[in-house]
């Protein structure tokens, strides 16, 4: 019950949050997340069907693409962010048949590369096309003539929800531009000095003075209290809260006078559940 459950709950998601949005991959492939499917653009009638837990993965991955995503990351958002326990076999399951099926439509590789203790590396071209405007017609050109001409109130109601799904989409990349900004670019303030670590902490909606034993103790900070200046270190954590509580947060060691964008690249989640 509960594996239903949790289909269910990735169909909803999808659906509602991802709302008549088409991903065109490399001006090849149309990747569907209402319906699960990656049709090739030249031949409409050609396309695989993606099981949900895939098809959340690639939209993660579409949306962080063009750069590096961990492993850690796309546990905590698909797995843990909704209630479950992480799964490195469905994680692996799923890239190997987003892989697959992307080689299956269009005969060519996906640049999506495995890196090793880190997570993957994602390079594509894409286009979003919220409205399934005329740009692309043979892609959708059959599913249009099988369906049901809307009534004159159910247009209404399919206009306002395109509307709506645009101002959504406009506000979330205004905000994912302007406010959320990447992780090397946030405003750390010190937290504490512990030995010769110097702690930093993140955190946009609650501003964090101290944190707790049990984050010290993850954290393993035996480094700290060496008396050796070449193990000076500089911790910087992303403090993550629900309902004023830290559900996870992000921690990046970085020795001092090492290069930052280094550090960034191996960043590691922790879940405080």
């Amino acid at each position: 019950m509960k594996k239903n459950n949790f289909k269910l709950y990735l169909r909803v998601y999808i659906s509602i949050v991802e709302f008549v949005m088409n991903i065109i991959i490399n001006n090849q492939v149309v990747f569907n997340q209402d319906e699960f499917t990656l049709t090739l653009v030249s031949q409409p009638e050609n396309y695989i069907k993606l099981q949900p837990i895939t098809s959340l993965v690639l939209s993660e991955l579409l949306e962080k693409s063009n750069n590096t995503i961990s492993r850690e990351e796309l546990l905590e958002n698909i797995w843990v962010g909704r209630g479950y326990a992480p799964s490195n076999a469905s994680l692996n399951n799923s890239i190997a048949a987003i892989r697959k099926s992307y080689h299956t439509l269009t005969n060519d590789e996906l640049h999506l590369k495995t890196i090793p203790k880190v997570g993957y590396e994602f390079y594509c071209d894409k286009y979003i096309d919220n409205n399934n405007d005329h740009e692309i017609p043979d892609v959708f050109e059959n599913k249009n003539k099988s369906r049901y001409k809307p009534s004159a109130y159910a247009h209404t109601v399919i206009t306002s929800l395109s509307l709506f799904s645009l101002v959504f989409f406009a506000l979330y990349f205004y905000f994912e531009s302007i406010i959320f900004v990447g992780f090397k670019d946030k405003p750390y303030s010190e937290i504490e000095k512990i030995g010769v670590c110097n702690i930093y902490g993140y955190n946009s909606s609650v501003p964090k003075k101290s944190f707790d034993n049990n984050i010290k103790k993850e954290l393993n900070l035996d480094e700290c209290y060496s008396d050796k200046d070449e193990n000076a270190v500089d911790i910087y954590l992303d403090f993550n809260t629900q309902g004023g509580k830290y559900i996870f947060y992000t921690e990046c060691k970085n020795k001092v006078g090492e290069n930052f964008e280094q550090c960034m690249n191996y960043k590691v989640s922790h879940s405080t559940r």
